[in-house]
């Protein structure tokens, strides 16, 4: 507890020497998430400034100088920015003396991004406010769960000070699981957990079968990213642990995008942070609210490497809230590994996750579309305990009946490199009609 205390007063104590910018920032973050309806002229302040700024001292965006709206600019993507070179870096900061963001390249395209200092600070008020929606206090020690790597790994000092225990999945075993659960029982200081939906399946799963239970375990936050949670993982995690578990929106090049409040299932939007745009699949038009949509953010506070209209190759369903004004209802993940049915209709993890509860022996479970009408189940744990006729039935229940079930038995569903497991893989890439990209959630 003293140590905890200490950090927090430490970290609070530094920043006030070096004028307290995290702590502006932290106030800037509360009161635009918090007071939706004064928000907004501060947001189109911030947002001319940026792309006045972009068109003045960023090669790639000289040709806007005479925008009037942002829709003038195109919309970007990883490997635009990174085509432009040194024509994304603005002019003003020397690109040696930043910070670098690695992304992993898990579905296709690695990228680094360059942030200026006061992005980063900006990015750290974002952690602190965020955690406190959902009972993590800077200080409190923590586990976080991902593959670790030279490029991302903290160091000694700076884990001691987050009060991190950094513990890599790269190898997912019996071996880590056991250390994982061993570590998170004997150290009743660790009151939360960071880390993949995916890598929390396989361990809910894991430390239920060995007959776990809340009282041994002391852990009051729980914070799920980089992929969709759904609802049984979610269901696993609270029967151990006891607590809420929160989904948030993030990524490495921005920060973070939005979260899940701990009573209300809807994802509040960064909005202090990015300018956000809800765009129709097959045209940059501004989608409904309960359509599926691409989301754009173009990050207000990264003036080192400019990202506007950055299209994070993500898909969601947008909504109003009467609080917090335009929210996000539903994550769909990203765009490429969205699958449909025979008749073209988007299919959430969501929907498969509802209809695949009954085979709670399953270990893990994969659906791959191939084609139009062609899709594998690739299942693991299913031999001798579910018959492949009833599966069928259950997929074509959630795809149609013109679909074609190839069942695969698996010993291990590979993962990606990052560390994440795809729930959900398309190998087909249709161009969908208008009027079937509204919502078909049970």
């Amino acid at each position: 507890m003293i140590g905890e205390w200490c950090r927090k007063k430490v970290f609070w104590l530094v920043d006030y020497v070096r004028g307290g910018v995290v702590k502006k920032h932290y106030k800037d973050i509360k009161y635009m998430c918090e007071n939706n309806k004064f928000s907004k002229g501060k947001i189109e302040v911030r947002l001319t400034q940026l792309l006045t700024y972009a068109t003045e001292n960023v090669d790639m965006y000289k040709a806007y100088k005479n925008f009037k709206k942002l829709s003038d600019f195109p919309i970007v993507d990883k490997k635009i920015i990174s085509d432009a070179g040194d024509g994304a870096f603005s002019r003003k900061f020397d690109k040696d003396n930043v910070v670098k963001m690695y992304t992993s390249g898990s579905s296709g395209t690695s990228f680094v991004s360059y942030q200026n200092i006061d992005k980063k600070n900006r990015v750290k008020a974002e952690v602190i406010y965020f955690g406190e929606l959902c009972n993590y206090t800077i200080g409190d020690r923590n586990v976080y769960l991902r593959v670790w790597s030279e490029e991302n790994k903290k160091s000694f000092i700076s884990a001691c000070m987050q009060n991190m225990i950094m513990i890599d999945i790269t190898k997912l075993d019996e071996e880590i699981l056991e250390r994982i659960r061993k570590k998170l029982k004997s150290d009743k200081r660790i009151k939360c957990i960071l880390g993949y939906p995916s890598t929390y399946e396989i361990l809910s799963t894991y430390c239920l079968e060995h007959n776990d239970n809340p009282g041994m375990f002391n852990i009051n936050t729980i914070i799920s990213s980089a992929e969709t949670l759904t609802n049984s993982t979610r269901r696993k995690l609270e029967l151990l642990f006891g607590c809420k578990i929160v989904s948030r929106y993030a990524n490495q090049e921005n920060g973070i995008l939005a979260q899940e409040l701990k009573d209300k299932s809807i994802f509040v939007l960064n909005k202090g942070s990015y300018f956000f745009e809800f765009l129709k699949l097959n045209s940059d038009e501004r989608a409904n609210h309960g359509e599926l949509a691409r989301v754009v953010v173009t990050d207000l506070y990264n003036y080192e490497m400019p990202m506007i209209r950055y299209d994070t190759k993500d898909v969601a369903v947008a909504g109003e809230d009467d609080v917090f004004g335009e929210v996000i209802v539903t994550i769909f993940g990203r765009r490429e590994d969205q699958i449909y049915s025979v008749e073209g209709v988007p299919i959430s993890i969501g929907t498969v996750d509802y209809d695949m509860q009954k085979y709670n022996y399953l270990d893990q479970y994969q659906v791959i579309q191939e084609s139009e009408s062609n899709y594998t189940l690739n299942v693991v744990g299913a031999e001798g305990v579910y018959k492949e006729e009833d599966l069928i039935v259950t997929m074509k229940d959630i795809l149609g009946e013109g679909a074609n079930i190839t069942i695969m038995h698996m010993e291990n569903i590979p993962r990606l490199k990052s560390g994440k497991y795809q729930l959900l893989v398309s190998n087909y890439n249709p161009q969908i009609k208008e009027e079937l990209m509204k919502i078909h959630e049970r």
